[in-house]
């Protein structure tokens, strides 16, 4: 078994879940847990151990660089892989395939929590989905790549068939964490398939929710998760989907996938169907998005910040920007005269010289040859001052981020925002589309016009840019 959180991992994750509730995650309420929008059906216990699991989940993501530090540009953001054999470690096996998301027990050990049910405490280990898009990449050949648009892969449904969460594939879950009930009989994949009575035998040494063995009916998922309306919370399937439909295929899938959360079910016959869950939504991961965004502002801003002071002629120089056009994809090359932009991979403006090396030398790149950069570039702008330009031009105004005056500005673009639409190249040349108000020097490629070079730090409302000058973020 591999641990791929280290020094002293439990203690910053439960460092990093009390930032969590500072920052406002903890008031993020339970309102889905069961088809009702109540938590009148949950017994206490069970709400603060999916509770706790939950943000224990955010504490991971947001504390990620911090707990793997021997990862090179581990960005926040990813959560652990799925623990298959119930030591409460997650098991790097689980995030071979980066494209694939992946369910199994929930690894309290590497969340840092405390053993589940004390000393037995089987009936009360929890099982964990993850979507593809946020695995760890600890155990993977090629990395997810995290941005503010990245996509969850669970789609969730109530009771009465109505879909809660995920109706588009922007609003789907993150993750899913399951508090499966006691042992059923519950119905087989097809109406013309017997019933099912739930096996939770260990046929190998005993962990503490599982047994050393992955494929014994212990470690098995539908020993333990049930199916309701022809879904299958063991594997995120849902009959009659077929093609690109939620649930049309099995986890470990690269597909979208489909979970069911309503009340215990009881007929004549018994309990049919008794899990409860909780799972992370974008809104929920918000804190984690605004951290990742600060991440990546702050590598930015270090590397331009370091190009300048490798730069003087007189005073610091930086590059000029890349422009924005509408007519065609974005194209990442220093554009002579253009202080507003994206930020240009290819410096080939007279008495340009290549981008130095990340000032983070654990990485060993040079900056923007990081292998996430492809994935952010599109959502990143720069303005240059005037007088830092190379050459130099007059200061008719001041370049200024807070009202303070900038040698250059960096500004990430957050999430869309409502009328914001980012799908092809006529709305990717459109500054409109990525940031707001007075970050907005013009309309469409956005030459920075005269007089309006005062850029500010977002509100989280109608602007969420997070913007950085030479100073710092």
């Amino acid at each position: 078994m591999t641990i791929t959180s280290r020094r002293n991992q439990k203690g910053a994750v439960l460092l990093l879940v009390a930032l969590v509730v500072l920052i406002g995650s903890s008031a993020l309420i339970l309102s889905t847990l069961s088809n009702d929008g109540s938590l009148a059906s949950l017994a206490r216990g069970n709400a603060h151990t999916l509770n706790e699991a939950r943000d224990a989940l955010l504490g991971y993501a947001l504390s990620y660089p911090e707990t793997h530090p021997g990862t090179a540009n581990a960005s926040p953001g990813f959560l652990p892989c799925p623990d298959i054999d119930g030591d409460g470690l997650e098991d790097i096996t689980q995030c071979d395939n980066a494209n694939q998301s992946s369910i199994g027990f929930l690894p309290w050990r590497t969340l840092g929590l405390a053993r589940p049910g004390g000393s037995s405490g089987q009936a009360d280990c929890l099982w964990y989905a993850v979507s593809a898009g946020f695995k760890s990449p600890a155990g993977t050949a090629s990395p997810p790549v995290l941005n503010a648009s990245t996509e969850g892969s669970f789609q969730i449904e109530n009771g009465s068939g109505e879909i809660i969460v995920g109706a588009s594939a922007a609003d789907r879950a993150i993750a899913v964490v399951f508090d499966p009930g006691p042992v059923l009989s519950i119905d087989g994949a097809t109406p013309a398939a017997p019933k099912y009575t739930q096996n939770r035998l260990a046929a190998s040494t005993r962990t503490h929710c599982g047994s050393v063995n992955s494929g014994d009916m212990i470690n098995r998922a539908i020993n333990y998760l049930d199916r309701l309306n022809g879904i299958s919370n063991a594997d995120g399937s849902k009959q009659g989907a077929s093609g690109n439909d939620p649930g049309a295929n099995p986890l470990p899938d690269s597909g979208p996938s489909v979970f069911v959360s309503a009340s215990k079910q009881e007929t004549f016959e018994g309990v049919s169907y008794n899990d409860r869950m909780v799972w992370i939504d974008r809104r929920k991961f918000d804190p984690v998005f605004k951290r990742m965004n600060q991440w990546v502002a702050s590598k930015v801003q270090a590397c331009v910040a370091r190009y300048g002071e490798l730069n003087i002629v007189g005073s610091k120089r930086y590059p000029w920007a890349a422009e924005l056009d509408a007519s065609a994809d974005p194209v990442y090359v220093e554009q002579t005269g253009q202080r507003f932009g994206r930020i240009p991979a290819a410096l080939n403006a007279p008495g340009a010289t290549s981008w130095p090396l990340d000032p983070d030398t654990s990485t060993g790149q040079d900056c923007f040859a990081w292998f996430w950069w492809p994935a952010w570039q599109e959502h990143i702008f720069y303005a240059v001052h005037e007088q830092h330009t190379d050459p130099a031009g007059a200061a008719s105004t001041a370049l200024e981020l807070n009202g303070t005056v900038s040698e250059f500005i960096v500004l990430i673009a957050n999430s869309e925002l409502s009328g914001q639409t980012r799908v092809g190249y006529a709305n990717k040349g459109r500054i409109e589309n990525y940031l707001e108000g007075q970050n907005q020097p013009a309309t469409g490629s956005a030459h920075i016009p005269p007089g309006d070079e005062s850029f500010v730090t977002g509100n989280g409302t109608s602007i969420n840019d997070v913007a950085c000058n030479n100073v710092g973020c």
